[in-house]
């Protein structure tokens, strides 16, 4: 393959990797914005939490009485709420829960859902507000990961874009 092909190659690779990061760049930017009419309100009465702790990471699980579909708080909920009111919720005890409207129809369809709030009638263990903060801080890496990734695919197809346009108008002048 001579050179002009290899330049061809890496500009159709590198477009491509480009338009892939901005896609995942835009279904990105939706995680951390979750609001009372992108989210599917539910009650329901637990039936058994259990938490997992690796000590370096903590999640949680909540069974209930009316769903089959485990309700999941992820890590990076976890780490920042005060898992003791986790911990504090009861058999029989009521909850009130969000999950993303996305996701409303397959409750009862997969094994487990991650919710977005949680709450019982005493107490608000988070809040859409406090899911949205904690998830806006746990993607701004990889969001910005994703966007050094990307200005690198477009820096490598315009400099080889570039060279096939130098190497062409030379060839033209000989």
């Amino acid at each position: 393959m001579n050179k002009t092909k290899t330049k061809q190659v890496i500009i159709i690779a590198s477009v491509f990797f480009l338009l892939v990061t901005i896609g995942l760049i835009i279904s990105m930017s939706k995680i951390d914005k979750q609001t009372a009419e992108t989210s599917t309100f539910y009650t329901a009465t637990v039936s058994n939490v259990d938490i997992t702790d690796t000590g370096k990471n903590i999640s949680a699980i909540i069974q209930t009485n009316e769903y089959d579909t485990v309700l999941h708080i992820s890590v990076n909920i976890c780490k920042n709420i005060n898992m003791d009111d986790v911990r504090a919720l009861k058999n029989g005890q009521a909850i009130s829960f969000t999950i993303e409207n996305i996701r409303a129809g397959q409750m009862n369809n997969v094994k487990f859902l991650p919710i977005t709030s949680l709450k019982t009638a005493t107490k608000e263990i988070f809040s859409l507000e406090d899911y949205n903060g904690y998830t806006q801080t746990a993607a701004y890496a990889p969001r910005n990961t994703a966007i050094i990734f990307a200005s690198g695919c477009l820096l490598v197809a315009v400099y080889s874009f570039i060279k096939i346009r130098k190497d062409k108008n030379s060839k033209t002048t000989m």
